[in-house]
């Protein structure tokens, strides 16, 4: 078990987890849920009495995999996948929210794919669950456009920050 939290801590740039849980990982049905806290030395950046926040730091897709104009060939993921993240961030004491992020959801036509992206606040905790469903494993040619327009417009979302502020005495 340390040599695999020692991978994630390496993959998801050199974070620190603690409370790592696995569910669900004996068998072959349903889904496996990963739970954990962690600790990221630039998780934040704060300037003056603001701190900015990316709440999908190193969750976040950062680069759209589909570059080229145009596809003669089908995707092929392998496998129809979901990918849901549920974080939390609580408020430090003495700063508010400024800037709170907005709710969307993202489909592609024929039930190919969808994004959600649903945040709220919970007493002084930021919640954000978030929701990438590629629901087919092979997306032909004739959908590339939407797939690449779906990635890009994911990666926008991804990027928004979340904006806290010092309380004035």
């Amino acid at each position: 078990m340390d040599s695999f939290i020692a991978y994630l801590e390496e993959k998801y740039q050199n974070i620190e987890i603690s409370n790592y849980e696995a569910k669900n990982t004996e068998g072959y049905e349903g889904y496996v849920s990963e739970s954990f806290e962690f600790y990221q030395e630039t998780g934040a950046d704060i300037i003056g009495d603001k701190i900015y926040i990316q709440p999908l730091s190193f969750l976040k897709i950062i680069e759209n995999p589909f570059k080229l104009e145009k596809r003669e060939f089908p995707i092929d993921f392998g496998y129809a996948f979901k990918d849901m993240f549920l974080v939390n961030i609580s408020i430090p004491e003495g700063y508010t929210l400024e800037s709170q992020l907005k709710p969307i959801s993202i489909k592609m036509p024929n039930e190919l794919g969808e994004f959600k992206f649903i945040p709220s606040m919970v007493g002084n905790k930021i919640q954000l669950s978030v929701i990438f469903d590629i629901k087919k494993a092979t997306i032909g040619a004739e959908n590339y456009e939407f797939l690449k327009e779906f990635y890009t417009q994911v990666i926008i979302k991804e990027a928004e920050q979340i904006v806290l502020t010092k309380i004035k005495p």
